[in-house]
């Protein structure tokens, strides 16, 4: 009756079930949570940042042995400790990104899929998580005209490259600009 009860159904058409999950992982369980339509973009936002470590990384290899990071499972381990959990998510994935010893990036890589797969988030394919099923002709569009964006910004054209940023807004394509380029996803909802 007071109208503060979410359901589930009416929240994953706002947006994937693991950014759900992740905002509701990022209060611990004994503290009181939130809940707000920015939780739930922070939340999204957050896991962009760690699949676009992931995608940024495919070439590097995982242990099949896939053992979580000695610190995510000490986190949960310290009476579900999730928040300090997440946050050895994004040490590994920074270790992943910013590690120039290809072991120390596997480790990291292994860790941050292994920890992530303990607590229900990061089970997609990075490029999936991104493109949102989209088929090849729109895909092969989108990277068009992201090309011809990077192009127009580069010669310092930028009606060109804001009508093209207009034109991805209206194909629903969020452009998340970063230095090894542009990455792309779906708005959600």
């Amino acid at each position: 009756s007071l109208g503060n009860v979410r359901l589930i159904h009416d929240l994953t058409k706002q947006a994937p079930g693991e950014a759900i999950r992740w905002a509701l992982l990022s209060a611990h369980y004994r503290a009181p949570l939130d809940w707000t339509g920015r939780l739930l973009d922070q939340a999204r936002n957050n896991l962009d940042k760690i699949y676009g470590a992931l995608r940024r990384a495919k070439d590097v290899a995982v242990d099949p042995a896939m053992v979580p990071a000695a610190g995510v499972l000490e986190a949960l381990e310290d009476d579900l400790n999730t928040p300090r959990a997440i946050a050895e998510l994004f040490a590994l994935a920074k270790t992943l990104e910013t590690s120039l010893d290809l072991e120390e990036r596997s480790r990291a890589k292994t860790g941050l899929l292994a920890g992530g797969a303990l607590m229900g988030v990061l089970q997609a394919d990075p490029e999936a998580w991104f493109e949102g099923g989209a088929d090849d002709d729109l895909k092969a569009k989108i990277d068009d005209l992201l090309t011809q964006r990077d192009t127009a910004r580069r010669d310092k054209d930028w009606p060109t490259a804001d009508r093209i940023r207009a034109e991805l807004d209206a194909l629903n394509v969020v452009v998340m600009d970063g230095p090894a380029g542009a990455v792309w996803r779906f708005r959600e909802g």
